[in-house]
């Protein structure tokens, strides 16, 4: 069983829109933890899978959530590159979250550690240290977590990222190099998701620069001239309104030249009803990674 907040993470939404699609359509279908928490099964996740990736080709939400009834959703593969996968991913998120709350952080490092070796970064990203981080999150929420054990979860989580064993230094080689400014707007304290993507795009290659939490606009588009950025990449929590990431992203796109592409991330860029028109948004790591081969792509066929 998993958490609204893993299930969300998961499929690039917020934890309110599975909420309005409870009641609106009748599924997802929720248990209850005894504290009256919702709660979904491998069945539950897998058929959301489907319907998510309907709404995402340009079908209706009323007619996703009608063709996924319709096919077997225990069969559906995941992020992570099938059902099985997926349920071990779910099962090292909870493993990792006992941990945690039992205080043992050397032992949830270790066990981090491993489901990325066994992963691979990009999966491992997007199918624990996201989910995991949002579980955390929503934890912290509901009072069920403190500030003291919150700061130890990113604590043993940057470390996991920094390990640089499983992907080595970027590759200096790689033409052409794409320099990726990263930060999160003002207001925005949460930087867990920059530490992924920086993760995942110096294993591409990337040279990254990571200036943290809280930039106002002038100062991320000061920063993308004196590091010569291709891209600037911000990552946004569900902590920061809908409205002000919407004014703040606009702000920053018609504050950079056009050169400079804008990237948006997070589990707050998932709930994004309007996106300023030369901002993409990315719901994982491994569609990030997407976007970087276009962008190298382009920039080769520009010469």
């Amino acid at each position: 069983m998993v958490t609204i907040g893993v299930v969300a993470a998961e499929l690039g939404v917020s934890t309110a829109t599975l909420r309005k699609w409870e009641s609106r359509y009748g599924r997802p279908v929720p248990q209850r933890s005894t504290g009256g928490a919702r709660l979904y099964d491998e069945a539950e996740v897998a058929w959301l899978r489907v319907a998510k990736r309907q709404m995402d080709a340009g079908v209706r939400p009323a007619d996703a959530m009608a063709q996924a009834t319709l096919r077997p959703a225990t069969s559906e593969p995941d992020a992570t590159g099938g059902g099985a996968v997926g349920s071990l991913a779910q099962q090292a998120v909870a493993h990792a979250l006992t941990l945690l709350c039992e205080h043992r952080l050397d032992e949830c490092h270790a066990h981090l550690v491993a489901q990325r070796q066994r992963l691979g970064l990009v999966a491992f990203a997007d199918g624990v240290a996201g989910p995991l981080a949002a579980a955390v999150g929503e934890a912290w929420a509901r009072g069920d977590v403190q500030v003291f054990e919150e700061h130890g979860f990113s604590a043993v989580l940057r470390a996991v990222l920094e390990v640089r064993a499983f992907g080595g230094a970027p590759d200096a080689t790689v033409a052409p190099v794409c320099t990726v400014l990263l930060a999160t707007l003002s207001g925005e304290q949460h930087t867990l998701g920059l530490a992924m993507v920086q993760a995942v795009l110096q294993q591409a290659g990337v040279r990254c620069v990571n200036l943290g939490a809280g930039l106002p606009e002038a100062e991320l588009v000061a920063a993308a001239q004196a590091f010569g950025a291709d891209v600037v990449g911000v990552s946004l929590s569900l902590a920061m309104p809908e409205r002000t990431m919407q004014r703040q992203l606009l702000a920053l796109r018609e504050s950079l030249p056009g050169h400079r592409a804008v990237w948006a991330g997070g589990a707050g860029a998932g709930r994004l009803r309007r996106v300023p028109a030369g901002v993409q948004v990315f719901a994982t790591c491994a569609a990030a990674c997407l976007a970087l081969d276009e962008w190298r792509l382009r920039r080769a066929a520009q010469g």
